[in-house]
């Protein structure tokens, strides 16, 4: 954020403020912008590690259902071989 030299109000965009009339410089408009710009990296790199920890948070979970799902589908292929084998049998 940027703030007039001269009154203090906040400057969000122009080289003049809007209450006073004070033109801006430009070293001032530049600071707001690395300001800015500081903040929204600090953001987004908060997000990120968010994200990296909740992956591996999750990273257990996940394998102990892709697990059960073999279990599952293995379970089921052996069911279903057995039917057919009957199936053939009687055929």
């Amino acid at each position: 954020m940027t703030y007039c030299p001269n009154c203090g109000t906040q400057v969000t965009s122009g080289t003049y403020c809007p209450k006073c009339g004070t033109r801006i410089p430009l070293a001032s408009l530049d600071r707001g912008i690395d300001r800015m710009a500081g903040f929204t990296g600090k953001a987004l790199e908060r997000g990120v590690k968010a994200t990296e920890e909740v992956a591996r948070a999750a990273k257990p979970v996940l394998g102990k259902i892709v697990k059960v799902g073999k279990e599952g589908v293995k379970s089921a292929k052996e069911t279903t071989l057995k039917a057919a084998k009957k199936l053939k049998e009687k055929g």
